[in-house]
This record gives C-alpha cells, structure tokens and sequence, in this order.
C-alpha cells in the first residue's frame, strides 16, 4: 500500500461519523446538547418561569398635604427591590431596572412625625408593556417622616491651654462663629449646644492657630452624631493669639491748652495709675503708657475738677485689668476763677477779597489762675483771635473765638467757650 493510501484511510478513521461510535464522546455530547437545551428552553419559557429584574429603585412620595406643612422622608429602609415578571418572552428579557418603576402605595395619611409603613406597587414604564408583574421583594417600605427644621446657633468654644506669668492668651477666635442647622425637628430639638473642643498640649508663648471639628451636643453635653442634619460648617479655625504681659501708667493730655501750659502734676490723680495689659510682642518695646485722651481745658475749673474718661488701647492690646475707665482729679484749692470784659480782637487768615469786621464790642472771659497772680491779669493780657481760615460766608455771621492769655506762668487757662460777631464784606 502507497504511503497516500495510508493518509486516507487514517482520515476515515478519524473522521466524525466515526467520533460517535466512541461511547465516552456521545456521553460528553449527550450532558452538553441537555444543557443548552435546558437553557434555551429556560429562555424561552417565561410564561412559566418568571424573570427576576434586579435593582429596581424604590421611589416614595408624601402627600402634598404632608409637604406643605413642612414634613420631609429623613430614613427609607429599603430602596431598592426585585420585580419577578413573566409573559412575551422577547419582551420579557429585554426589561430592565429602569423599565420599571416601584413605587409605595400611600393608603394612609401623614398626620405628624413618626415611621409609616407603605406598601409597594410597580408600574410599567416605556414602551414595552407585554408581561405581568408576579411579585416584588420586598411589599412594603418604611419610611421615618418629620417636620423640617432650620435654626441659627452660636459656635461655644471649649479650649484647654495653659501659659507662663509672662505671657496672656486672649480669647479663642473662630473663623466660624455660628453654624446653621437644619433637619428633622425631632433631632434638632434635642440639640442644646454647638460648639469645638481641643487640648493644647504645648505651653504657649505664641500665637497658635489649627482647625478643629464643630460638634452638636444636647442637654448632658452628650455628643450628637447624626447624618440626617446638615451643618453650614463642620469644622472651624482657631486663633489663640498669645500677648505679652506688662503694667503700664495711665497717661492724660490737654485740649484747648495755652503754649506755655504748665500744671504742677502733684495737683493731678488719675484712678487708676498703672493698668495691666496685653501687647503684641512688635508692640512691646514702643509702647510706654495708656492714653485716657484729652481733656479739655475750657472745662476745667475749681468747681468743675472731677472728671471720668475712657480708657483708649490701640490695637491689638488687651485690657487685662477690664477697667474701662480712669478718674480724674485735680487739686484746685489754690485756684481761683475772675471774669474780665475784654475788647481787643484779632482776626487772621483774611483774604483781599473779602474785609472782615468784629461787630462784637466786648466779650465777657473768665480765666483760672493761681490766687496770687490772679488780680494781675488785666484785660490788654487777653486777646480773642478769630481765624478765617474755612470760614465762607458774606454777612453777618457769628464765629468761634480763640482766647489767648498772655501770662508768664504756664497755669493760667480759659474756662468756657466763646463767640464774637463778625460782618464779612465781599470785594
């Protein structure tokens, strides 16, 4: 026999008539060809046996009654469920999740706060409506129903933190100062207090700054974690701003005063003298006193020697006594007040286009001055000084007036305020 004889008749052999006379490979054929028809017929069969559909979302809505006096779904406990249908099995095995839409049946009315219980329906969406629902897992859902609530809080700070005797931790400053709330009223009425909590662990000696949670706590001061309340802000920046400590003196000027004022400074008590403060270090060494700021002279006499004045910090500094104001006493027991007629005016800042005339012909002064130089003083040693300088006017008009002392003692000083007539013709 030719070695091409050889070739054929071992391919006739092996050729697929022949495959199915082997008893192992017709048993191999028999399970697969049980299969797939089982399968095909699976398929095919929804009459029979129904489609599972899976993750079909499970909507519920309240009644407009409900939604109109403010209640809300704040917890679902299912919401998602599996629809078995059966029917056309072309349309049958087309249908998804979003072809169906599971809704709860509201057969009962939402009257106020508290858990309700529907049952579910499902109703057919789109275009393919040839089949039948047969159940739906789970029938029912329960919902937790309650009146909406919104409120404004203040942010309490709790901030534990220790410093030396040289240095003063001002108050903790929140970026946030106050969170608004909203949620089931349920919740949000047990919420008693908003507020950060933080240890610094750390000595300070300078400034810090970090970010803290805001939490909600209620009545025992018992935190409150609750998802279904929104907050404006969860969390806050923190600025404890650290001062140096230093005792400074109280320090007084003088408004309406002559050029050569001179008051004896043991005739002057100021209550208190020395205040204690918080300054920034870039402020430390600048910084020498505390100003009450000025006191004006015209209102100072023997009868009217008390006076209360507030106390003035710049910037940036702390009050760490919390007094706010200083007392103010002088010693006028060897002073006395005389009033003197003068008629000598002076008038400056004049422009050549308008003449000013002083219709005033003598002006009633009264100065305080030590007893033994006071008889000295005569009416020439006055001068009232009218300054034009801003004054616009054509006219008659009344203006303020300067009264000028001249006196070689330096405590010598006008008590009261003064006014002359003028006439101002224009060019």
């Amino acid at each position: 026999m030719s070695q091409k004889e050889t070739e054929i008749k071992k391919k006739k052999q092996f050729g697929i008539p022949r495959m199915f006379y082997n008893d192992r490979f017709v048993l191999v054929f028999s399970v697969f060809a049980a299969i797939i028809l089982w399968f095909v017929m699976a398929m095919v069969n929804t009459n029979e046996r129904p489609r599972v559909v899976y993750d079909v979302p499970i909507e519920v809505y309240l009644p407009d009654m409900a939604l109109e006096q403010g209640y809300k779904i704040y917890n679902q406990n299912v919401t998602r469920a599996k629809v078995s249908i059966k029917g056309n099995s072309l349309t049958v095995n087309q249908i998804k999740s979003g072809d169906i839409q599971v809704m709860a049946q509201q057969v009962s009315t939402v009257s106020g706060s508290g858990e309700y219980t529907f049952n579910l329906i499902a109703i057919k969406k789109g275009q393919l409506t040839d089949y039948e629902v047969v159940s739906i897992e789970p029938g029912t859902v329960v919902v937790e129903v309650d009146r909406s609530r919104e409120l404004t809080m203040q942010v309490e700070s709790q901030i534990n933190y220790t410093t030396d005797d040289e240095h003063y931790v001002s108050a903790p400053e929140l970026s946030v100062a106050s969170v608004t709330l909203s949620g089931p009223e349920a919740v949000l009425n047990r919420i008693a207090k908003v507020g950060v909590e933080y240890d610094v662990k750390e000595v300070l000696k300078e400034t810090k700054i970090f970010s803290t949670p805001i939490y909600l706590y209620d009545s025992q001061g018992n935190k409150i974690v609750d998802d279904r309340v929104q907050v404006s802000a969860t969390q806050t920046d923190v600025t404890l701003i650290v001062l140096n400590k230093k005792e400074l003196p109280i320090t007084l000027k003088y408004k309406n005063q002559p050029s050569n004022f001179d008051l004896d400074k043991s005739k002057i008590k100021i209550t208190p003298e020395v205040i204690d403060v918080g300054v920034p270090v870039e402020m430390t060494e600048e910084l020498s006193g505390i100003s009450i700021g000025e006191l004006d002279l015209s209102k100072l006499s023997p009868d009217t020697n008390v006076f209360e004045m507030d106390i003035l910090l710049p910037d940036g500094v702390n009050n760490l006594n919390n007094i706010t104001t200083a007392k103010v006493e002088f010693d006028l027991s060897d002073y006395q007040t005389r009033t003197i007629d003068i008629s000598n005016f002076q008038v400056k800042n004049t422009n050549d286009t308008k003449r000013t005339t002083v219709t005033t012909r003598s002006l009633s002064v009264t100065i305080v001055a030590p007893k033994s130089i006071l008889d000295e003083i005569i009416d020439s040693d006055i001068v009232a000084e009218i300054d034009m300088g801003g004054i616009n006017v054509v006219g008659n008009t009344e203006v303020p007036a300067n009264i000028i002392v001249n006196s070689s003692s330096g405590s010598v000083w006008v008590f009261g305020d003064y006014k002359v007539n003028i006439y101002v013709r224009g060019a």
